[in-house]
C-alpha cells in the first residue's frame, strides 16, 4: 500500500523525499526483526537498510548547544542521514 499524505510542507522536496526514504527504511527494519531488541539492534539495522537503499548517514556526530551565543552543552545524535537533514537538525537541536 503506497499512499501519499496532501498536507502542504515548507520543506523543499528534496528533503521531502529524504525523509520519506528514511521512514520508509525504518519501517522496513522494523517489519523484519519487530520488537524486543536493543537500541543498538536497531541502529546496527537501520545502518545497514541506509546502506542498501543508497542513503549517506554519519554515526554518533556531537554537536554543540548554544542559548544566547553561549555553548551550554553538548548533544550527540545517532544517526545523520543526508547534509540536508543534518543541516535541519543541526539547526533545530543546536540554534545555529
Amino acid at each position: 500500500m503506497n499512499m501519499k499524505l496532501n498536507a502542504q510542507s515548507q520543506l523543499p522536496e528534496e528533503t521531502e523525499t529524504l525523509i520519506h526514504n528514511v521512514i520508509g527504511c525504518c519501517i522496513a527494519v522494523h517489519r523484519e526483526l519487530g520488537p524486543g531488541f536493543s537500541e543498538k539492534v536497531y541502529v546496527r539495522a537501520i545502518c545497514l537498510e541506509l546502506a542498501a537503499n543508497g542513503l549517506p548517514f554519519e554515526q554518533e556526530k556531537r554537536y554543540d548547544v548554544r542559548y544566547r551565543d553561549e555553548i551550554v552543552g553538548s548533544v550527540r545524535l545517532d544517526e545523520i542521514v543526508g547534509g540536508v537533514l543534518e543541516e535541519s537538525i543541526r539547526n533545530f537541536v543546536c540554534g545555529a
